[in-house]
């Protein structure tokens, strides 16, 4: 009985170890103060589509977007940030009204009580309302990280006749273009520990679905660091294509 009450404590031990730097990363992440609803990137005048971004779990809505990297020029260390809803898609969707959803998502510090169902509630409400206020419906296009697909299947389940709409066009055939990118390389957690795929190509793939690839691990597919990259150019792609769709 006794070595087994060293066993359990020695494991307890390793984990505090193991988690003690996400959660000393977490604390410092939410010093700053984070942005809440349904927050405007991008607003052109002469607007033909939506795009609304929604961010998975324990991630921080602006960072989770964000792609760090170290310039180019010899002996520059300085990390440039490249933000793609901001510095990438807006630019080149000059007629794309760009919003993302912000939501407290953390798991492991401070973590909020709610369900996927009573976050997706809190975005219909936040569509409801934005949309309310601009001169016309547009049609939407949903770009989601990981938990945040669930979070747009519960919206679809909770409001009826956006379900409706949803079956509809996948009834037809022609008027929907569901895509998902799924990771090629494995999640390492400190340097040494792999998760493996997280979302892997058979996860990815659904009857009414087209699976891309991309070469990069879970936290890397809604990051993108230039325009000449393959990663960006299969987004960038995807959405021009469905917009023709509209």
């Amino acid at each position: 009985m006794g070595r087994a009450i060293y066993v359990v404590a020695a494991i307890v031990l390793l984990i505090s170890i193991i988690l003690h730097p996400i959660a000393a990363r977490i604390r410092r992440r939410n010093r700053h103060v984070r942005p809440q609803g349904l927050v405007v990137v991008s607003n052109p005048a002469d607007v033909t589509f939506e795009l609304v971004a929604i961010h998975g779990l324990g991630a921080h809505p602006e960072q989770t977007w964000t792609s760090k990297t170290t310039a180019a020029q010899p002996g520059d260390s300085n990390t440039q940030r490249v933000h793609l809803l901001r510095d990438l898609l807006a630019p080149d969707l000059p007629s794309a009204r760009i919003l993302s959803f912000c939501y407290s998502s953390d798991w492991l510090i401070d973590a909020p009580v709610r369900t996927a169902r009573e976050i997706s509630g809190k975005l219909l409400a936040e569509l409801t309302s934005h949309r309310s206020k601009t001169t016309k419906n547009v049609p939407i296009i949903f770009i989601c990280h990981s938990f945040g697909g669930i979070v747009l299947k519960e919206l679809a389940d909770l409001e009826d006749s956006f379900s409706r709409r949803i079956m509809e066009q996948q009834n037809d055939g022609n008027n929907i273009n569901l895509v998902s990118f799924y990771e090629q390389r494995p999640t390492i957690m400190f340097r040494w520990l792999s998760l493996g795929l997280i979302v892997d190509r058979i996860s990815a793939h659904t009857r009414h679905s087209t699976g891309i690839g991309i070469n990069t691990d879970h936290s890397g597919l809604n990051k993108c660091s230039r325009r000449e990259g393959q990663q960006y150019k299969e987004i960038r792609g995807v959405i021009e294509e469905t917009t023709k769709r509209m």
